[in-house]
């Protein structure tokens, strides 16, 4: 648990929505680490900051990846084999067990979650989660690397963050 924070910054959204203003040293401040708000009508979606933004590209986010995005099951790792394994439906829908690709470091890996998230009906969220995270990179979108387009994909996946109602009566 941490205790109260003298001094602390807080970043909040105006009204109006299109300013951020900040306020230094307010000794009343909640600290939350890495909190982003969106507006959603006379809600705001609150998340902080992902756990998938600190899982490091390799095995696990490639497993992560697999079950969230291509709808794998029981991804597990072997211990007398390399890598995850799991099982995923071929084009007959029996579930096969299969070595899972390496979505977060191979580039022929990565492009295929595009075509997935076109075949789920979620390119569009895809490829705003896409831009948020090279934007804030300084890179265009067509250079984001593996790993960037697997936590894209998971983020637009939906199932991270929560939504909490505004009550305007609270006092």
């Amino acid at each position: 648990m941490l205790g109260p924070v003298q001094c602390a910054e807080i970043t909040s959204v105006s009204l109006s929505g299109n300013r951020k203003t900040k306020i230094r040293c307010n000794p009343y401040a909640a600290v939350a680490l890495s909190v982003v708000t969106k507006s959603t009508g006379r809600s705001f979606q609150v998340m902080a900051q992902m756990a998938i933004d600190k899982i490091l590209p390799g095995p696990k986010l490639d497993a992560l990846t697999a079950e969230k995005v291509f709808g794998w099951r029981n991804v597990h790792q072997h211990d007398d084999r390399d890598g995850f394994y799991g099982k995923r439906q071929d084009k007959a829908g029996y579930w096969r067990l299969a070595k899972v690709p390496q979505y977060s470091t191979n580039f022929l890996n990565a492009y295929s979650i595009e075509g997935r998230m076109e075949q789920l009906g979620r390119l569009d969220r895809y490829l705003r989660q896409l831009f948020r995270i090279t934007h804030a990179n300084n890179i265009p979108s067509n250079w984001a690397s593996p790993d960037q387009r697997c936590r894209a994909a998971i983020k637009a996946m939906g199932q991270y963050g929560q939504v909490i109602a505004l009550n305007r009566n609270r006092k």
